[in-house]
């Protein structure tokens, strides 16, 4: 009997654990201001398409100023340009969002890369200041719920549009949240048929994406994984991720030859 009640308190005790692990944050209105969010993926007709690093995107963040009568006067969204504008909050998880004042303008805001030019129109254009999604009445014609949640050691906020598209964030740089992304290998790339992946240290998730966030491959992997077979895939340029309970381990891109 005392054995099936140890049994009994040791797993709620776990329950309780993961339960404290990821909690919604008391005030909302408070913890989104004064910060700066860096994006980590975005969820676009219920497709994932990850941020993903490379040599000229190393991150890109959402910048919230101070609140003053519910309304934050600077919020800054950064990719291959900075826009700028305002939030009027709306209780404690919903708020308007303004028209994109730019930083820079005509040829002086584009990518160098293709790729990230189209992660920045989906991203600028189309879930944040969609026209489609516009309230003609308002000053702050876009509207947008969200929640933040306490993790064990940073917060992600997770921001939704009025299409039910969804923007994901951490308030912590995406290169001080695992070092274990330091040492995973991946190889060759370029790659013609097959991929190797070194230095996991427990069981992961292996995905490949196209350039518009289309997941084509999803593959478990392990320390005994010899190979990942990619000879369906056509020739082109794609985004992998590694990751493991829903945590992202490392990515980046993957050519195809």
């Amino acid at each position: 009997m005392r054995i099936v009640l140890f049994i009994n308190i040791f797993l709620f005790s776990i329950f309780f654990q993961n339960i404290q692990a990821q909690e919604e944050v008391e005030s909302p209105p408070e913890e989104l201001a004064n910060k700066t969010w860096y994006l980590t993926k975005l969820v676009m007709d219920e497709e994932e398409i990850p941020f993903i690093p490379d040599e000229e995107i190393q991150k890109s963040t959402f910048s919230v100023g101070s609140i003053s009568e519910n309304i934050i006067e600077m919020v800054t969204v950064a990719y291959c340009n900075q826009g700028s504008t305002g939030i009027k909050l709306e209780g404690e998880d919903e708020f308007y969002f303004g028209i994109f004042a730019y930083l820079a303008y005509e040829n002086d805001w584009w990518c160098d890369l293709e790729e990230n030019n189209d992660f920045h129109y989906l991203y600028f254009e189309e879930f944040w200041n969609n026209p489609d999604l516009e309230i003609e009445s308002l000053g702050t014609p876009f509207h947008f719920s969200y929640e933040i949640y306490q993790l064990e050691n940073y917060q992600e906020l997770i921001v939704t549009n009025d299409n039910g598209d969804e923007a994901y964030y951490q308030n912590i740089e995406l290169s001080v949240q695992d070092n274990e992304k330091n040492s995973v290998t991946f190889y060759p790339n370029p790659a013609q048929e097959e991929i190797y992946i070194e230095n996991l240290t427990a069981t992961a998730e292996i995905e490949i994406y196209t350039i518009s966030g289309k997941k084509l491959l999803q593959q478990q992997v392990n320390s005994s994984t010899e190979s990942i077979n990619i000879s369906n895939l056509s020739a082109g340029i794609y985004f992998y991720a590694f990751k493991r309970d829903g945590k992202i381990l490392k990515r980046g891109k993957l050519l195809k030859e």
